[in-house]
């Protein structure tokens, strides 16, 4: 299984076409990042980020008075390949609080299972 290829389309496919998905909920793009802003005080979501260590504290610290500024809680959804290599570091430094890790299992299904629906064969786990 090609790793960059399968990372590549969950986030094309899943992260970056985030939806808003229920009422009131909003979807935003900001510099470097997508947000999902939840109705009223909900938490909401940065759902996808694409930083560089030169541009990752200052986009941290615009997402940090954003969501202050609307009082609502947000949470910055990261995984392990995201960049820079140090990003749990820097939302730990900016006041974000690490939740317990999630897991994403992604398999082939075997070549004998005839498939309609690959996500439903795969089975996503969130």
């Amino acid at each position: 299984m090609d790793t960059h290829a399968v990372r590549a389309a969950f986030d094309a496919q899943i992260r970056r076409n985030t939806r808003a998905g229920e009422q009131g909920a909003v979807v935003e793009a900001d510099a470097g990042v997508l947000r999902w802003l939840a109705p009223g005080t909900q938490t909401s979501r940065i759902t996808w980020s694409e930083l560089t260590s030169g541009s990752a504290d200052a986009v941290i610290a615009a997402q940090v008075l954003y969501f202050a500024a609307r009082g609502t809680p947000v949470e910055w959804k990261l995984y392990d390949y995201y960049q820079p290599a140090d990003l749990a570091q820097r939302l730990l430094a900016a006041g974000f609080v690490a939740d317990d890790e999630e897991l994403m299992l992604v398999a082939e299904p075997l070549p004998s299972t005839p498939v309609s629906n690959w996500q439903t064969a795969c089975g996503w786990i969130w």
